[in-house]
């Protein structure tokens, strides 16, 4: 019986190969869309929850009212959080972080540019920390690694008490390794590879509430019984209290850590963010997709019925039971659903791998881990097949006569109408957002920065003793055969940049300044090819220095040539230099679009920290790498060169960026693909609809073009519904994306352009197969049908 009812129910799907086969794919390749977004959005939405306390743990950001504006760092003082639990009782602990690279010798291997995070002890209680092996440090000198870290120093050898000896800024110290930690999952915005104690680097920082120290994090860990609201007004308080004269400049503000990967435009921030918006599009995309394949599989399943209507009635008549219908209704949906949940498993599956290696995120776990996965497939095939089998069984279970009536309805007819005109619209939003971030990521890729990104090479010079070694390294370099120039500076070209003050004479008051600033040597501005808009370069072991034109602003001026010559003060440590404004280069951007490029010193100093080494070179090939490690070992025998090209540099910063923009093109392709399903679901539904004023048409000499013409009428009336909605709406919503570029394309005519003829071609593709196969009906079957 059961074998019987198989034959019959693969006979009606067979009966209809290319519905039932566009019906598959339609739902097979929804299916696994929104299952792969809802995978991408959960990692995001659940950003740092892996630490249990997330939401009871506030991080301290500290604001500076400076003359020329506010300015918010993610940075503190090593003294911000001093003495905050004795008064605000809600206040349990404080917790210090900041990362730095440290140098490792281990018997005869060493280990060069090691991330290691320097926290307080309450960090362990704070921050979910997962021990493998061994235990918590108890002395200065414990460490922590991870398991890469483990594996990637000792092998298969047992690391615990192993001694490591480290080189960084504090000078050389053995470490003790007391315990081994799981890695920490790519959602979680600190992810370090060594916890050393804090102890080690406090005392090389000054005591001042004003003197925030770069990538220092203070998190301040509450008992989970207070807002932020009230933590924020406790903290205002006492700090009236406590910082005397400073509180006018200094301002402290503590936020969520749970949200404050949302947070962007934070100085000396690190972590990466997010943006809500993108987050609740990539939502509603997702529950959209799955939303209309459904409708859209509900449709195709519609017209089939009415198509069977004859087939249906026969079988009443001679008395089919209602198990029996039951039962084949379930087979017939299980003979499209469960192949479909079968092929979307395997390639979720397949496509979460290259994603991994893709993004480098962890989105493989949970629900969507190898062990779970087919669960969660087989839980939501038992979930549509009840549904889909019981909406078809109440299609079925009135005779053709109400089935026909039923489904020809207006009523019903315009809801069907609306649920595809809903996609339409949201295809059109989409299509005119995925060419604005297409514009937006390939401006960002093409527009001129300021300086020559390419055959860029910048190493980091952690172990030099001074400017005199780093000259002599530099010297050597510039020598190798390939390399065309070379300077040296304290940062690179691009990324973090430091900051000081300085003070400058305008008629009778002196003015003070917190400015960017770069210490470069005379060969900078030539190796990075950048532009000197007027004036000179500096000299070497000269007191000149160089500003942006964002500084000329900053500092008062109203032209560039009016600030050539003018002197500036230069506060260093306990020195205070003078220096002479020799010149003005033009702006380039060291961060990312996403940032205003703000106001830029350049000057040369021999007692600063030349910790970077530039060089412009002819092509990057193994030839010349092996060169320069030959070099290297010269200098550093033992140590690994290690060094970063600028251009993979500025494509790492926009990497989120460019993957989310990936993404998204990646969805609007798969919701216009089922948006394209749902019209070739509604223009089948129409022609069958019409089926017998068709075949009274090609009676009377109608030919294929009226036929089309008749069928797409009510398809064209929906794009353009669907125009005029979308497009106003994905205008507005695209600029308020574009917004968090500080540098971005501009919204026009073009891309209102491509979306009309993009969903014009759309409706037409989808019309096609029902129009032609309508247009070819038997007048004489059509009109004796009913």
């Amino acid at each position: 019986m059961m074998s019987t009812h198989f034959r019959f129910a693969l006979r009606s799907v067979s009966r209809f190969k290319i519905p039932s086969l566009i019906n598959f794919l339609g739902f097979t390749v929804g299916l696994t869309g929104a299952i792969l977004l809802f995978s991408i959005l959960l990692h995001d939405v659940s950003y740092d929850g892996y630490h249990q306390r997330s939401d009871e743990i506030y991080r301290l950001s500290t604001g500076l009212n400076m003359r020329d504006g506010k300015r918010h760092f993610a940075s503190t003082s090593v003294m911000s959080g001093d003495n905050l639990s004795e008064v605000i009782p809600e206040i349990t602990d404080r917790v210090r972080l900041r990362y730095q690279t440290l140098s490792l010798t281990l018997g005869d291997k060493i280990f060069s540019n090691e991330n290691a995070a320097f926290v307080d002890s309450g960090y362990y209680s704070a921050f979910t920390t997962e021990l493998v092996a061994g235990q918590f440090p108890k002395e200065q000198s414990d460490i922590l690694i991870n398991e890469s870290t483990s594996e990637r120093l000792f092998g298969t050898t047992d690391p615990i008490n192993q001694v490591i000896s480290s080189q960084g800024i504090y000078g050389s110290k053995g470490l003790t390794v007391v315990g081994v930690f799981k890695d920490y999952p790519t959602n979680v915005s600190f992810r370090p590879n060594i916890l050393a104690d804090f102890q080690i680097i406090e005392p090389l920082s000054n005591k001042n509430y004003g003197s925030i120290v770069p990538g220092l994090n203070t998190f301040l860990v509450t008992n989970g019984r207070i807002d932020v609201e009230e933590l924020n007004e406790k903290l205002n308080e006492f700090y009236k209290e406590n910082i005397g004269d400073l509180l006018d400049i200094v301002v402290h503000e503590a936020e969520v850590y749970s949200g404050m990967h949302y947070h962007r435009g934070l100085e000396f921030d690190i972590g990466q963010k997010h943006d809500k918006n993108t987050l609740w599009v990539i939502a509603v995309l997702a529950i959209f997709i799955i939303i209309s394949t459904l409708i859209n599989f509900f449709n195709m399943q519609t017209a089939l019925v009415i198509q069977r209507s004859k087939e249906l009635s026969i079988k009443q008549v001679l008395g089919i039971t209602w198990a029996s219908k039951i039962k084949q209704q379930a087979y017939e949906s299980m003979i499209v659903l469960l192949p479909a949940f079968a092929l979307s498993g395997v390639m979720i599956s397949v496509a979460l791998n290259e994603l991994e290696q893709y993004t480098n995120l962890t989105l493989a776990n949970g629900w969507f881990s190898a062990d779970n996965l087919w669960w969660l497939m087989g839980g939501l095939f038992l979930i549509f097949w009840m549904i889909t089998a019981g909406a078809s069984l109440l299609m079925s279970r009135w005779n053709s006569h109400s089935v026909v009536s039923n489904y020809k309805t207006k009523g019903q007819s315009s809801v069907r109408t609306f649920l595809i005109g809903l996609q339409f619209t949201l295809a059109g939003f989409f299509i005119f957002s995925a060419s604005v971030i297409s514009d937006q990521l390939t401006y960002m890729e093409t527009i001129d920065l300021g300086y020559e990104q390419d055959d860029l090479m910048t190493i980091t010079l952690n172990q030099v003793s001074g400017y005199d070694q780093a000259r002599t390294i530099k010297t050597a370099f510039e020598g190798i055969a390939g390399v065309k120039k070379a300077s040296l500076s304290t940062a690179p070209i691009f990324g973090w940049q430091s900051k000081a003050n300085f003070s400058i004479r305008k008629d009778t008051a002196v003015e003070n300044h917190l400015l960017n600033v770069n210490l470069i040597d005379a060969d900078f501005v030539e190796t990075n090819e950048m532009l000197v808009l007027v004036g000179e370069n500096v000299v070497e072991n000269g007191r000149k220095l160089l500003l942006n034109e964002k500084a000329v602003k900053a500092l008062g001026f109203s032209s560039n040539d009016e600030v050539v010559g003018q002197k500036m003060m230069y506060s260093m440590r306990d020195t205070t230099m003078e220096y002479t404004i020799s010149g003005v280069v033009a702006d380039y951007h060291y961060a990312t679009m996403h940032d205003m490029i703000e106001p830029m010193v350049l000057l040369t100093n021999e007692l600063g920290g030349y910790f970077n080494l530039t060089l412009r070179t002819e092509s990057n090939d193994d030839q010349l790498t092996t060169a320069l490690e030959k070099k290297w070992d010269q200098f550093f025998p033992g140590y690994l060169l290690t060094y970063n090209l600028v251009e993979e540099s500025i494509d790492n910063a926009y990497r989120q960026d460019y993957q989310k923009g990936a993404f998204y093109q990646w969805a609007t392709l798969l919701l216009v693909f089922v948006s394209a399903m749902g019209i070739f679901g509604l223009t089948y539904f129409y022609a069958d609809q019409k089926r017998k004023e068709i075949g009274i048409r090609k009676a009377i000499g109608a030919g294929m073009q009226q036929i089309l013409a008749q069928i797409g009428k009510p398809i064209a009336w929906v794009c353009l519904a669907s125009v005029l909605i979308s497009v106003p709406l994905s205008f507005y919503f695209s600029g308020e994306w574009l917004s968090g570029y500080q540098y971005r394309v501009t919204l026009g005519a073009e891309h209102v352009a491509l979306t009309v003829i993009l969903m014009a071609s759309l409706a037409a593709l989808a019309l096609i197969y029902p129009g032609v196969k309508a247009s070819k009906i038997n007048p004489v079957e059509a009109l004796r049908q009913d």
